[in-house]
């Protein structure tokens, strides 16, 4: 069972096709499927319905026709998303329907709780988009059907009494107070005791306590008798001040701030100091974002870095989308020094037409 953690999308597509329910049955019909697999990063959202008694769920369903997550890009993902602003439980089944209206790859998941409004648990790998292709091509239009039957849905009894009008739940509260109180730490620079130093030599006052707890790199490190334990100094040259600022606000905040400028920074100083979560989302950013204008530059980072889920979506989208891709500036800048490049493009070339 898998959850989405991405509130926003750039590429998201509202209230696509249309949701027809019978005896707490769902049909979500997607009109001219084929065209949204035909370019990456986007994210479909049926229009909202409602499930109980009096209609009182409120729900989406959230599909993405190249993957929600990074290495299985020729798989969709589907998922349910709850709209609903108190945790709610429910258990359902997630169906595609075949040209003779039978179900196709029935995933189950039982009693499934949804803390919070825009929480969404489904499959990151539901099943292979060529598959889904295959049945649409013996229907008579290009609809895909996604069928969800729910059950079982109620609030959990510990949450019975923390239903509160309004956007936030109670516990959704607490979360955001604190973390604004972190955030102000970090700003006000409050009781810090380690200083970070760029590299362009400027200084940011953060706590090795708060370090330790959102990094296993810095918890290495302060829990040892280390030099930079000792001084309480930590120079980094390897990344700049935005960088590390930012790297920071996602620590203490959970968030972080003009991503689209320091995106692939980001993304190996989260490796480095091995905060999974942060890679996460820089992931989601590069899925979101490629286009024929950097797939080049997204490729050429990841053969650099050696990402591999980087390199395969961008030489897969550069492949599929290759008589648009050869009038791209991107395309005559290939040089002698992208010889790798240019080979895996043959080869994923070669391998397309057989």
């Amino acid at each position: 069972m898998d959850s989405t953690t991405v509130d926003s999308l750039k590429s998201t597509l509202s209230d696509r096709g249309e949701v027809i329910e019978t005896n707490s049955k769902f049909k979500w019909n997607v009109a001219n499927f084929p065209d949204y697999c035909a370019r990456s990063g986007e994210r479909l959202l049926s229009p909202i319905f409602s499930s109980g008694t009096n209609g009182e769920y409120k729900w989406r369903m959230e599909l993405y026709p190249f993957n929600y997550h990074n290495a299985d890009m020729d798989y969709l993902s589907l998922y349910i998303l709850s709209e609903n602003d108190f945790e709610v439980a429910a258990s359902y089944e997630l169906s595609v329907l075949d040209e003779y209206s039978s179900t196709l790859n029935k995933r189950v998941t039982n009693n499934q709780k949804f803390s919070k409004i825009n929480e969404s648990w489904g499959f990151h790998k539901y099943i292979a988009r060529e598959d889904v292709l295959k049945v649409l091509k013996k229907l008579a239009d290009d609809t895909l059907t996604i069928l969800l039957e729910l059950s079982s849905v109620h609030v959990p009894d510990d949450r019975r009494q923390a239903k509160i009008p309004g956007h936030y739940s109670i516990s959704s509260i607490v979360q955001r107070n604190l973390l604004l109180n972190y955030e102000r730490l970090l700003m006000d620079e409050l009781y810090c005791d380690v200083t970070l130093i760029s590299a362009e030599g400027k200084e940011l006052r953060a706590h090795k306590a708060v370090l330790s707890a959102g990094s296993d790199y810095f918890a290495s490190m302060f829990k040892h008798d280390m030099i930079e334990n000792k001084k309480n100094l930590v120079t980094i040259e390897d990344l700049d001040h935005d960088t590390i600022k930012e790297l920071l606000r996602f620590i203490y905040a959970g968030k972080v701030e003009n991503l689209e400028k320091v995106a692939k920074s980001l993304y190996v100083a989260a490796d480095k100091w091995r905060i999974e979560e942060l890679m996460n989302l820089c992931s989601d950013y590069f899925c979101r974002t490629l286009s024929l204008s950097n797939a080049v530059d997204y490729m050429s980072f990841g053969y650099q870095y050696h990402i591999e889920f980087l390199k395969n979506i961008a030489k897969k989208y550069i492949v599929c989308n290759v008589k648009q891709f050869v009038d791209q500036p991107e395309f005559t800048s290939l040089n002698n020094e992208q010889t790798e490049i240019i080979f895996s493009l043959f080869l994923e070339l070669v391998a397309q037409t057989k």
